[in-house]
């Protein structure tokens, strides 16, 4: 058989203009008139008696009609018209077949294939025995699209047409752009609201941290439990040669803006993440330069590929670039995410509210590192810089502290430290303003973590509270010049805390 050789279409149904009596509507059952055609009998045999001998029929009103029936269903093929899911048909039949492919009756575009025999559930309610075939554009046709506009381990997409359950997935391959963050745990899938599921490696193990780069595509598909990834797309960075400098402004768009200092962004979470999914550093120095204003805080959760970057305010007034951080932290790095976060900060104001591990100026933990100088400490709920397990607060110059706190310095965990200055740095000077209160202690360490200052560290003003608190293990060393700013008392625990 040929393309070809196709027959001529039906323009006009058979007995399109007939009218009773010439044409019959056929019944199913068998008709109570004798000789009448019926769907379940056909023609009688009361059609093949002769008349004379007591038959009856054929009746040309009957013929009529089951013509007329047969050409209207082989005209709407014939124009391409989709045959919708039907309950009754279904019925009637037993269930549809196996790779029956039928169009949902309540999605314009959505088509279901059967994957049973005698299949009687309906897919439109998330009945068993379907596969979804989203045909309504061009890339439906292999496989859907869509862009995860969730956060970092929770992905969120919208598919049109609608699913109208998990099922009608199963099978088909789905393509996910991950614009947000990449993800720092296990990640899952909520797609049309129908609930979050599990992406899983075909073998049930998880995917790694950073296994979704931000701005990668990957292809998954519904085992009928869980999403199975298929493949990643990772992005290619660009490779730095010269060093970089980026710009934040409250002027700024984070969705318009390109960085630029005449386009710059609006938020130091953008620029910070723009440069971890983009660029390898390689050696070269970037700085986000950030203009007067006031701004949110920023989350440092994943480092940045072949250097660190530097958060760069206003280094001779630090107040006009202000920090302000509410139940959260103005600089949070490795807290909760990838270990090996590093930044450098310099010339900002900084002021925070929260309890616990939110309301710190500068929040490390991880194995982060922040270095930092020419910053003013404003009002913070709990610490102004607080280091958790094995992470590291480095100061490298002067900087100014103007508001309270329940800490100037706190290390929690086993290798924690503060080091404020070394050779390397040289002596300066910490400026107290306005006698800044400290309710817990200026200097407090415990479980194993150690605060450690130079003799050359000097202080400019006074702060009230006690000036040490240390406990289970917490180490002050002041290289016995016992002279950080308070009121020179120390809390020391009965566990080997030691003020030396």
């Amino acid at each position: 058989m040929q393309d070809s050789g196709v027959p001529t279409k039906i323009g006009t149904v058979w007995a399109n203009s007939a009218a009773s009596p010439y044409i019959n509507t056929i019944p199913v059952a068998s008709s109570p008139t004798n000789g009448r055609a019926s769907f379940t009998d056909g023609f009688p045999p009361a059609c093949f008696i002769p008349v004379a001998s007591g038959g009856a029929g054929p009746f040309g009103g009957d013929m009529n009609g089951i013509l007329q029936l047969v050409t209207q269903w082989l005209q709407w093929v014939q124009a391409g018209a989709p045959e919708s899911y039907d309950g009754t048909f279904q019925t009637e039949i037993g269930g549809y077949p196996q790779n029956a492919i039928i169009a949902s009756a309540s999605t314009d575009g959505l088509w279901w294939l059967s994957t049973a025999n005698n299949n009687v559930t309906d897919p439109d309610t998330g009945g068993a025995g379907w596969i979804g075939l989203p045909l309504s554009s061009w890339p439906n046709l292999v496989g859907s699209y869509a862009v995860d506009t969730g956060t970092a381990n929770a992905g969120v997409v919208t598919l049109s047409p609608a699913p109208a359950a998990y099922t009608s997935l199963t099978g088909a391959p789905l393509r996910i752009r991950k614009v947000a963050l990449a993800n720092t745990g296990n990640y899952t899938i909520n797609v049309n609201s129908l609930g979050a599921q599990s992406l899983l490696y075909p073998d049930g193990e998880q995917v790694p941290v950073l296994g979704l780069p931000a701005s990668g595509i990957f292809t998954c598909v519904y085992d009928g439990l869980k999403f199975q990834l298929q493949s990643v797309t990772v992005p290619q960075r660009i490779v730095l040669s010269v060093p970089l400098n980026v710009y934040v402004a409250t002027t700024g768009s984070d969705s318009t803006g390109d960085g630029s200092s005449g386009n710059p962004w609006a938020t130091l979470q953008y620029a910070y993440d723009y440069i971890q999914s983009h660029f390898d550093l390689s050696g070269q120095a970037v700085t986000i330069n950030v203009a007067t204003g006031t701004y949110a805080g920023v989350n440092v959760a994943i480092p940045t590929v072949g250097g660190n970057v530097t958060f760069l305010g206003n280094t001779t007034t630090p107040d006009n670039v202000l920090i302000s951080a509410t139940s959260s932290n103005c600089f949070q790095v490795g807290l909760a995410a990838v270990a090996g976060c590093q930044i450098n900060v310099e010339g900002f104001k900084l002021i925070a509210t929260g309890s616990g591990d939110q309301g710190h100026g500068i929040a490390i933990g991880a194995g982060g590192v922040v270095g930092f100088k020419n910053i003013d400490f404003g009002a913070c709920s709990v610490a102004h810089i607080w280091c958790g397990a094995n992470a590291l607060a480095f100061a490298l110059g002067a900087y100014t502290i103007s508001g309270g706190a329940q800490n100037h310095w706190l290390v929690t965990n086993a290798g924690s430290e503060i080091q404020v200055g070394d050779s390397s740095t040289g002596a300066f000077v910490i400026t107290l303003t306005g006698s800044p209160a400290f309710s817990g202690a200026f200097a407090q360490a415990y479980q194993c973590g150690v605060i450690t200052i130079p003799t050359t560290t000097t202080y400019s003003g006074v702060a009230t509270g006690h000036s040490y608190a240390a406990s289970l293990n917490g180490v002050i060393d002041t290289g016995g010049a016992l002279n950080v700013p308070g009121d020179g008392t120390s809390t020391t625990g009965t566990t080997g805390g030691q003020v030396a």
